[in-house]
């Protein structure tokens, strides 16, 4: 154990939380949302935890900081943390404590709604009016589908042999050549390696031109579930139409698991060429996912570019394995391969996350979600509120119950009416925007993420239900920045003018 160790370890339990670890405790204690008395009993649990942690560490012979980086690194989701906590501690109440406040909540409910809001629960109908899923595509369609992507795509995903059940257990880090299971892996490689150039000339188009919400994504499902004999794809293929869900949240993407699929092919290719000594053939296969993964950044919703951003990280990082187990094995005339490649040759603002999707989606929502008088304007309709919350859960009956109505009508009497939704949005968008635009190593870019969750918290957002129409900002606004801007621009061109360079400086002779 080293000297500042001992004293670290000698210290911890007689001094106050280091700042980042303190701070980590204020956030999760407030957003646990509990009694004064229950957040007291959280606090010393989480501190005794830390402060163990801190012991145990400083035994090992972590200097302090490296103690507080592990802890925070493992600490896990802070929100979701707080979640937990606050499930657990209130079915630890007392039975009585919990039926008083569900009966008051329940009778203030009812009594603030009264019978005319009833009335209106019971038959107020949204009325959209915009058919914004025409809008998401206007500019797409507008290119013939033969510079369209997606077609050839869509086609050989159709012809693709999915991954054995076997390797899709595995950690893909541990399948390399000269592993247990790299024989099965061959046998996969051969069985696809003549979609390959398919997969070249999907990449090689000059749209994504993906068409959201069209028959072709119900064929292409039925016709993917038939092949790979898959019944439950076959069942969601052919969905039951909703005329009272808000179109753009229902939007299927059935394809970005098997483009997942696609992008470990490739990687796994290149894994197999290069232990061949096939250098060319393996920078060949991960600039193709490279390229493939740059398709995805066109399309309209987040998720697609935030997969594109997962599978250009993993294709950087197999770039840089193989310059760096192989870089004294690869000839000359690499360089002119590398410096040539996608990685090196693309667009900066390629990899700028655009979010007018997720603007579209919202302004779908809110004409499914509140009433129009005509005039641009209208009140939120409880139930299809309710109906938000609950898509994308696995259970909808979590919206059931006279409890869960009475909140909802409440929510609905104090919830701003339609244009002041928007005009909010659209006003926590822009300043959001301004923020976003920040250069990275800015610090005030972290207020937009702050300016959310003070709303949330506020009595403004609840008028605005902000807590539950988090639009606003994408779900994963942060996650988006740092894996889009930061993340991926710290692979594709932080690592490329890192390690990649270096890798051709020694394939020039710089290292021999």
């Amino acid at each position: 154990m080293t000297n500042s160790s001992a004293t670290m370890q000698k210290s911890v339990s007689n001094t106050a939380l280091p700042s980042a670890l303190a701070n980590l405790t204020e956030r999760v204690i407030r957003g646990t949302r509990l009694w004064r008395s229950e957040k007291r009993d959280v606090r010393a649990e989480l501190e005794s935890h830390f402060r163990e942690g801190l012991e145990e560490l400083a035994g090992e012979g972590l200097t302090e900081e490296a103690a507080i980086r592990v802890l925070c690194d493992s600490f896990g989701n802070p929100e979701l943390t707080a979640k937990l906590i606050r499930r657990g501690k209130k079915r630890g109440r007392p039975m009585i404590v919990k039926i008083a406040i569900s009966a008051s909540i329940a009778l203030l409910g009812a009594a603030g709604a009264g019978g005319a809001y009833v009335a209106y629960l019971t038959y107020a109908k949204p009325n959209p009016s915009i058919d914004y899923l025409e809008t998401l595509n206007e500019s797409i369609v507008e290119h013939a589908e033969e510079q369209r992507a997606w077609p050839v795509l869509r086609d050989t995903l159709l012809q693709f042999k999915p991954m054995p059940e076997s390797l899709s257990a595995l950690n893909p880090a541990d399948v390399k050549p000269g592993s247990a299971d790299w024989t099965a892996v061959q046998a996969w490689l051969e069985t696809n390696r003549p979609l390959i150039p398919a997969l070249a000339a999907a990449a090689s188009k000059p749209y994504y031109g993906f068409v959201y919400g069209g028959s072709d994504t119900g064929e292409f499902m039925r016709r993917l579930a038939e092949a790979n004999s898959d019944a439950d794809l076959l069942a969601r293929a052919a969905p039951e139409p909703d005329p009272l869900a808000p179109r753009l949240i229902s939007l299927l993407l059935p394809h970005l698991a098997d483009v997942r699929t696609v992008a470990w092919f490739l990687v796994y290719d290149a894994r197999d060429h290069a232990a061949a000594g096939r250098y060319a053939d393996a920078w060949s296969s991960l600039d193709l996912d490279h390229r493939l993964a740059a398709k995805l950044f066109e399309g309209k919703t987040l998720i697609e570019q935030l997969v594109g951003a997962a599978v250009m990280r993993m294709t950087c990082g197999e770039m840089r394995r193989i310059l760096g187990e192989h870089g004294d094995a690869l000839p000359p005339e690499m360089y002119a391969t590398i410096v040539q490649s996608h990685l090196f040759t693309m667009q900066d603002a390629l990899l700028v996350p655009h979010l007018d999707g997720e603007r579209l989606m919202f302004q779908d929502a809110v004409q499914y979600v509140f009433t129009d008088d005509g005039g641009g304007n209208g009140r939120l309709i409880p139930s299809q509120f309710a109906k938000l919350q609950a898509m994308g859960t696995a259970d909808e009956s979590a919206n059931d119950g006279f409890g869960v109505e009475a909140g909802l009508i409440a929510t609905a009497a104090r919830h701003a009416d339609r244009r002041d939704t928007l005009a909010k949005y659209e006003e926590l968008w822009n300043e959001l925007a301004r923020y976003r635009n920040l250069p990275l190593h800015d610090p005030n870019r972290a207020l937009g993420e702050q300016r959310v969750a003070q709303l949330a918290d506020s009595d403004e957002g609840r008028k605005y239900a902000a807590r539950h129409l988090d639009a606003a900002e994408p779900q994963l606004r942060g996650s988006a920045d740092s894996r889009m801007r930061h993340g991926q621009r710290g692979d594709a061109r932080v690592g490329g003018a890192g390690e990649a360079p270096f890798g051709v400086w020694r394939l020039a002779g710089g290292a021999r």
